[in-house]
């Protein structure tokens, strides 16, 4: 028998979101799942299938919306792991923190480069 790729949480998760019926159920969604997130990122006896999975949860927090920077720093941490999968699904997080900084950055250089009156 072939092991799960994912764990029943994150099937969980994804079904919820994929049923809200409006933004605020959502929200409320992402709030609990950060709340989760939080401390199992902290924990050192994570394994790289679980680091996996967390990744691309942090991932869904970013791409619904919500403020993830928290989970940063775990994110430039697991880019080093020795697995694989676990490289990649890091690296989407740190692709989507880049895109946010060049965005602000882009921003910058917007302001610095308007003529001043």
């Amino acid at each position: 028998m072939k092991a799960q790729a994912w764990s029943r949480e994150f099937d969980n998760l994804i079904r919820a979101i994929g049923e809200c019926k409006s933004k605020a159920e959502e929200d409320a969604i992402i709030a609990r799942e950060v709340e989760v997130l939080k401390p199992r990122l902290k924990d050192p006896r994570v394994d790289a299938r679980q680091m996996k999975e967390l990744m691309v949860r942090l991932i869904y927090v970013e791409m619904l919306g919500h403020d993830a920077s928290w989970g940063h720093v775990n994110a430039l941490r697991a880019c080093s792991d020795k697995a694989m999968l676990t490289k990649k699904a890091s690296a989407g997080v740190v692709c989507e923190l880049r895109v946010r900084l060049n965005d602000v950055a882009g921003c910058w250089q917007e302001k610095e480069s308007t003529p001043r009156r």
